[in-house]
C-alpha cells in the first residue's frame, strides 16, 4: 500500500534537486508531458537564440491549450528573428501544430525570401515571440490568459503587439506596443513605442491606442 507513495516522493526530490521552482505534493501531482517540437531538427545547429531553445510554450489556458512559438526550420541557426507560432491543443493530443492566425509569413531575402520583401501590418509578419513571463524591460507578463487568448510581440516592420485566440486560430494586430497584460474580453494594456521595445508612453485597450490625456 505505501510503495506507491515512496516512489512518487523519490520522484518529486529529484525534480526538486534539478532547480524546480514550486514543490510538488504527492495529493495534487498528476503528470509530467514533454511538449515536442514541431519540426524534425536532425542534423540542425544550435540555434543563436539568446535563451538557447528551439522552441518553447508561452503559457496555458484552462481547458488545457498552450500557445508558444518555434524557431523557423528554414533559418535554424536563428540569423533572423523568424520564430513561427504554434499551438498544442488537448483537443489532439497536444499534436505539435504551427499556426498564422489568418496572416502570412514572408520569408526574408537571407532565407530564400524575395529580395526587398516586406510585410503589411494586419496580413503579414516575420516572426512571433511569446512566453516571456519575466520582469525585464520590454518583456512584462506576456504569456496565456485562463480564456485560451495570447499576448506578446511579433515582427512586422518593428515591435508590434498581437492578441491570439489560440483555439479559433486569430491573430489580431494592435499596432506598434510592448504587451503587458490582458484579459479574456480581448483588452490589453501595453506600453506604447514605434520600435524596437524602446521607453514610450499611453496603451492599448481592445486593439485602440491611446495617449496620455486622450478620452478614454
Amino acid at each position: 500500500m505505501y510503495t506507491p507513495k515512496v516512489i512518487i516522493c523519490t520522484v518529486i526530490v529529484l525534480v526538486c534537486t534539478g532547480g524546480a521552482r514550486a514543490v510538488l505534493t504527492a495529493d495534487k501531482f498528476s503528470a509530467v508531458r514533454l511538449i515536442e517540437d514541431i519540426y524534425d531538427r536532425t542534423g540542425q545547429p544550435e540555434p543563436n537564440r539568446s535563451d538557447g531553445t528551439v522552441y518553447r510554450t508561452g503559457g496555458i489556458s484552462n481547458d488545457g491549450d498552450l500557445f508558444g512559438d518555434a524557431v523557423w526550420d528554414q533559418d535554424p541557426e536563428h540569423r533572423e528573428h523568424f520564430e513561427q507560432p504554434a499551438r498544442w491543443l488537448r483537443s489532439t493530443g497536444y499534436e505539435p501544430e504551427i499556426v498564422n492566425g489568418g496572416l502570412e509569413h514572408v520569408l526574408h531575402e537571407c532565407c530564400g525570401g524575395e529580395k526587398g520583401a516586406t510585410v503589411e501590418a494586419g496580413e503579414s509578419y516575420w516572426g512571433l515571440h511569446s512566453g516571456d513571463n519575466r520582469e525585464t524591460p520590454g518583456r512584462h507578463m506576456k504569456g496565456v490568459t485562463a480564456g485560451g487568448f495570447a499576448l506578446g510581440n511579433y515582427n512586422v516592420n518593428n515591435a508590434t503587439a498581437y492578441h491570439y485566440d489560440i483555439r479559433s486560430d486569430v491573430l489580431t494586430d494592435l499596432g506598434p506596443g510592448m504587451p503587458s497584460g490582458g484579459n479574456d474580453n480581448g483588452l490589453v494594456v501595453s506600453v506604447y513605442t514605434n520600435c524596437c521595445g524602446a521607453h514610450g508612453n499611453g496603451y492599448y485597450s481592445n486593439g485602440v491606442e491611446h495617449q496620455p490625456g486622450a478620452d478614454q
